[in-house]
């Protein structure tokens, strides 16, 4: 397949072509930069229709969702023309999958590829389905991000914490310990007709801010900066200007802190289970979520000693070049 003609399906709102919604292009690292590798369209999966795929060569289908949406995937997968090549990626953490799905093994089993987005998974999928399983992931915009990097003089002296704040606290106890400032993010809840009702189920209240006074409120820390998650327009902007970052992630995932620090140029301490932080930040990588001791010493040491942090401070990017838009498509296509 030279040029395929290729869907993508997740939980996103709409349906889209790729040259439709231009601006995402640069900068996309969620599951839709497939659309853009392959110049393809997104779907939501419950506004598709069986007739909708089998116009495609390829769909990739996003499997990290609730039963209902799983149900969807699996009858579209299943009920597809033989001509459509159907890729299972597996977004998400892949501890989720340690338990039986009603519909997962249906979708794995009829699908041509799993794409596995974490190499310490692999084996895992394999021994669930006969289906060949590869770690391919997802792909990134590597030239367009290093473009942002900043000169380490022009560097804010200052610690990310690289989750949403409500996501866990082992970062900020570490963030803390650092010696230099440090600021986390919290996203706002949308005021819209359909969001309003799962507001007041889940927060009682329809106040947009109510993450962030959550946050606040939880961790009672004065020094504790709490900005508003950031656009993806002015994500990377921002955070090239920052220090460097904690990410002390429990999850078997896609990690793509790990990927947007090392692209920048930035140090950030990680763990073992995000698989990228052992390639790009050996020195800085903990065996597991738990150790923040280990984490505070290293914090503390990149703050203080500038040859440290110099040392950490540039991955060799060649190893993010095979994440690239046109290098992933043609790694799937070769999969298939």
């Amino acid at each position: 397949m030279h040029n395929p003609k290729v869907l993508v399906l997740g939980e996103n709102l709409g349906r889209y072509k790729a040259s439709e919604r231009p601006q995402h292009r640069d900068f996309m690292t969620g599951i839709e930069a497939w659309v853009y590798a392959f110049e393809g369209e997104f779907c939501n999966i419950y506004d598709c229709t069986q007739d909708y795929v089998n116009k495609f060569d390829i769909v990739i289908g996003n499997t990290d969702f609730p039963p209902k949406y799983q149900e969807k995937l699996a009858q579209l997968c299943l009920g597809r023309n033989s001509k459509v090549k159907w890729v299972s990626l597996i977004e998400g953490c892949a501890k989720e999958y340690l338990r039986p799905m009603k519909h997962i093994k249906d979708i794995f089993d009829a699908s041509d590829l799993i794409n596995v987005i974490n190499k310490h998974s692999l084996p895992l999928f394999k021994s669930i389905t006969s289906t060949r399983s590869e770690y391919i992931g997802v792909p990134y915009p590597v030239e367009n991000v290093y473009k942002l990097r900043k000169e380490i003089k022009d560097r804010k002296k200052e610690v990310f914490i690289a989750p949403m704040l409500l996501k866990r606290w082992n970062d900020h106890l570490v963030a803390k310990e650092s010696g230099l400032p440090y600021f986390g993010i919290e996203e706002r809840e949308h005021r819209t007709i359909r969001n309003i009702p799962a507001m007041l189920k889940k927060y009682n209240t329809i106040n947009g801010n109510v993450r962030m006074d959550l946050a606040r409120e939880y961790y009672k820390d004065k020094d504790l900066n709490i900005k508003r998650a950031y656009s993806l327009k002015d994500y990377f902007k921002e955070l090239s200007k920052t220090y460097f970052w904690i990410n002390l992630d429990d999850r078997y995932t896609w990690a793509r802190y790990v990927l947007d620090a090392a692209t920048l140029g930035i140090p950030i301490i990680t763990t073992k289970s995000t698989g990228h932080g052992e390639t790009l930040f050996p020195e800085l990588t903990l065996d597991n979520e738990f150790d923040t001791e280990k984490a505070i010493r290293l914090a503390q040491r990149l703050a203080q000693d500038e040859a440290f942090y110099l040392q950490n401070a540039n991955p060799d990017i060649s190893l993010l070049e095979g994440f690239s838009y046109e290098n992933m498509k043609f790694k799937l296509i070769a999969a298939l």
